[in-house]
């Protein structure tokens, strides 16, 4: 597959849709989320911690876990504060990574990232959940 293949796989969430999807019982997706010394107080639910300064061996491990899960994601998002580089450039690197395991996922970074999802949904129940540890694959 080549790289403009590789970012054909990786679009951008609507933070609406993410909503949606949040709100489902049957979850087919998973969230990452690549903030690194602004990760504290509260995080997107479900969502696991990758600190971006080591994402490379991050995604190896995640790609593991993914390998072992019986049912797979159709849909891996990642987001960081604000989506201009660490979520974008996470959500590229997993792609180019996991073809061999999710040949048909999709993958994506949230519009916005942290920032503009906490000022959609913060007073919004069931969008937001506290972080009391760093949630690893």
């Amino acid at each position: 597959m080549s790289t403009s293949e590789h970012q054909q796989r990786v679009s951008v969430l609507k933070r609406n849709e993410l909503a949606e999807w949040l709100r489902k019982p049957e979850k087919d997706f998973l969230i990452v989320d690549v903030r690194d010394i602004d990760f504290f107080g509260q995080k997107i639910p479900g969502s696991y911690h990758a600190s971006s300064e080591i994402i490379v061996a991050e995604i190896s491990i995640l790609l593991q876990k993914i390998s072992a899960m019986e049912k797979k994601p159709e849909k891996v998002i990642f987001y960081c504060q604000h989506c201009d580089d660490r979520g974008p450039t996470a959500a590229r690197i997993f792609s180019k990574q996991s073809f061999s395991i999710l040949p048909s996922a999709t993958i994506y970074f949230l519009e916005g990232g942290w920032n503009a999802w906490k000022n959609e949904y913060e007073k919004v129940p069931g969008m937001m959940e506290e972080i009391t540890e760093s949630q690893p694959f």
